[in-house]
């Protein structure tokens, strides 16, 4: 049951006004000072604002309803497609494309949708240059379409790209009235892993994640500056629409599907659409689209979950999820067990165990042999050509791939080889096929976990590697007129009434700009014995 704070008179009066203008009204309500706050534009400007509505003396009650109510949008407003740039706090310059409907209406909330390139291993964004071929394609009078850009220098699992999707909405957000809790991140290739890395990290601002031709296991690569570590526990809950091609060149369904039953079993909800005929390619959006329309429409964001499960190795940034933030890493007696959720079982595949020559053209020239594999077992040996596998002749190590497809689990196959100017015919025997399993992830720093649950008016919390975590306390889940208790890896850590506080409701409200989600108090608990 959701219980919640009850109105004053004054919050009464203000949820009643009619909602076109109600968000006007309030500022009318609100003295010159507090007008400012809603207007502010940027975060040197909300930062005087809020100390001049505490200066002020202002009720809680009224700064909470006009919150909730939001700001006045006008019909004023640039429509169509919008070519922007932001910077980023390190002076970054970061372009993006939205495309506004041209019969845009302030009364009306719009989703979003936010769309990940591919391709990120480009120089930076030129005027003139394209990103996306067809911008119009995506464009719809039902929602807002928006086209970040990254490149080699910003790629979509660096942190200053998890600033720039932040900053992007925050934007958005002050302009046009946006439905907070219908924003969702689609992603293609590259862009489809970008998917998968926000989130692993930063989900907070997302209803849902789709992912297509890509691959979760790219977030392990070395070399890509992928900022932190990959926690599937994370995914728990999330909303997943994942697309890829069976004959995929480089992510094929068959090495992402492992995943999929990887993040299923940690909780996440994985629609999964493997396209037997495709390649690494889209041509299968015309007959998937009506798919993923109806699960974007089926997927809006809860806001304020009554269950939360997270894990970080960081404090300074990934550590939030909604209004749990863990704010001290360390391991204690009497801590939780979990499970990692961080292996996967591999898909077997046929290995011959030889290191080729990549330049011969006679035959395949064996530079080395593994030990065990099914080459050695074989009886081919170092110096040896092959020549003939299965009745097709190997004149380069390309056409050996293409005999070996042939082969099978459990199959013998006959081979050519040519020692010493002579030639020979053995055999090649595939063992039965096996699945091995693997991490999914590398984790090479100390995390820590947390899951927690609201029940009524008491949170239970069970957590491994955290010394101290904080709760945000929201009037829309929690009732600030009864006692809120909580209860830590089985030991009560807090029990008593909390207070509301305008300075927290405004500095959470100025970060998270989302009607949605406006915290009252915070509440930090220790778990030191």
């Amino acid at each position: 049951m959701r219980v919640t704070l009850t109105p004053s008179p004054v919050i009464g009066l203000l949820l009643a006004m009619p909602v076109g203008n109600v968000a006007a009204q309030c500022m009318d309500v609100l003295d010159g000072v507090s007008r400012e706050y809603f207007l502010a534009d940027t975060p040197r400007e909300v930062e005087v604002a809020v100390a001049g509505m505490l200066q002020s003396g202002i009720a809680f009650d009224v700064v909470w309803a006009c919150l909730k109510r939001g700001r006045p949008y006008s019909s004023e407003v640039d429509t169509g497609r919008l070519d922007l740039t932001r910077p980023n706090a390190d002076g970054l310059a970061l372009h993006y494309t939205m495309l506004i409907p041209v019969r845009y209406d302030p009364r009306k909330k719009y989703p979003v949708r936010v769309y990940l390139h591919g391709g990120v291993n480009r120089p930076a964004w030129k005027k003139g240059g394209t990103w996306w071929r067809d911008y119009e394609g995506f464009a719809s009078d039902d929602w807002i379409s928006v086209f970040p850009s990254s490149w080699n220098e910003s790629m979509w699992w660096h942190a200053s790209q998890v600033e720039n999707l932040a900053g992007i909405l925050d934007r958005l957000k002050r302009s046009y009235n946006i439905d907070e809790n219908r924003i969702h991140l689609l992603g293609i290739s590259d862009g489809g892993t970008g998917v998968y890395f926000h989130a692993f990290r930063a989900a907070g601002p997302w209803a849902g994640f789709l992912a297509f031709i890509s691959h979760p296991s790219v977030l392990s690569a070395p070399g890509l500056g992928v900022d932190g570590e990959m926690y599937v526990a994370n995914l728990a809950s999330k909303p997943f629409f994942v697309v890829n091609g069976e004959n995929d060149r480089l992510y094929p369904a068959a090495s992402v599907r492992p995943f999929v039953e990887l993040f299923r079993r940690a909780g996440g909800r994985v629609l999964f659409r493997p396209q037997p005929e495709s390649g690494h390619d889209l041509e299968w959006w015309p007959e998937e689209q009506a798919r993923i329309d109806s699960f974007i429409a089926t997927t809006p964001r809860k806001p304020l979950p009554d269950r939360i499960v997270w894990e970080t190795e960081l404090t300074d940034r990934y550590h939030r999820a909604h209004w749990v933030l863990i704010t001290e890493l360390g391991q204690l007696a009497g801590e939780s067990e979990f499970d990692n959720f961080n292996t996967i079982r591999s898909p077997p595949t046929l290995f011959l165990g030889i290191e080729p020559h990549m330049q011969s053209t006679k035959g395949v020239l064996v530079l080395d042999v593994e030990s065990g594999s099914v080459a050695q077992s074989g009886g081919i040996r170092v110096g040896d050509l092959i020549v003939e596998v299965n009745g097709i002749t190997t004149p380069t190590v390309q056409a050996l791939g293409q005999a070996l497809q042939s082969a099978r689990f459990g199959s013998t196959i006959p081979i050519v080889i040519e020692r010493n100017t002579k030639r020979a015919t053995t055999t090649l025997t595939f063992p039965e096929a096996e699945s091995i399993a693997i991490p999914a992830f590398p984790h090479t720093k100390p995390s820590g976990r947390i899951e927690v649950e609201r029940r009524d008016n008491t949170v239970v919390a069970r957590t491994r590697g955290v010394r101290a975590f904080k709760l945000l306390l929201s009037p829309d889940q929690f009732d600030f007129d009864r006692p809120l208790k909580v209860i830590a890896n089985g030991t009560q850590r807090f029990n008593g009434f909390v207070k509301t506080d305008v300075a927290t409701l405004l500095q959470w409200n100025a970060r998270d700009n989302d009607r949605t989600m406006l915290f009252a108090a915070e509440l930090e608990i220790r778990l030191e014995q």
